[in-house]
């Protein structure tokens, strides 16, 4: 992604200070038809650098040109799903945007999936998710770090809200 937008490869990491992530384990046990309109997981965005999601992902449903959509899966082999983060979103100001997403109750059978957040952004005092801009370009958002963006993201949870 530093490469994307001509920054050395090893940008994030040495931004970072080499932060990882976390592996979790979703199951989504199959629900009765009287659920129909609601939804397992209500619509947010992931406040982390990178989301990658392998197994089965059915019932994970994205905004895509102003409408929610599938995300198709491939039962024939395994795949993953990547989805861009809060801070991916601040750190491109905006060329990468973060993507809003939910997780449907539609599932004739339970399912598994493995989510691995890249949450990236915790440095030294000062420093955190710095946006990189062009030469003649405004940075679109603040300085920040991880640990705001962690507690903005409860934040909005709270208040019904789904993006930074």
């Amino acid at each position: 992604m530093a490469k994307g937008v001509d920054l050395p490869e090893t940008y994030l990491h040495e931004a970072d200070g080499s932060n990882g992530g976390a592996l979790r384990v979703h199951r989504y046990p199959a629900m009765p038809d009287i659920y129909d309109n609601s939804t397992r997981l209500s619509p947010h965005s992931d406040f982390g650098t990178l989301t990658i999601i392998s197994g089965n992902a059915a019932g994970l449903e994205e905004i895509r040109d102003g409408r929610w959509v599938k995300v198709p899966i491939n039962k024939e082999k395994a795949e993953l799903h990547i989805t861009v983060g809060q801070v991916m979103h601040i750190w491109s100001n905006g060329l990468f945007t973060d993507n809003i997403h939910r997780v449907s109750n539609k599932a004739e059978k339970d399912r598994v999936s493995f989510g691995y957040f890249l949450v990236q952004g915790q440095t030294t005092p000062g420093q955190g998710i710095v946006p990189v801009c062009n030469d003649n370009e405004e940075p679109k958002f603040d300085i920040t770090s991880t640990g705001k963006m962690i507690r903005r993201y409860v934040e909005a949870q709270v208040e019904g809200k789904i993006t930074i």
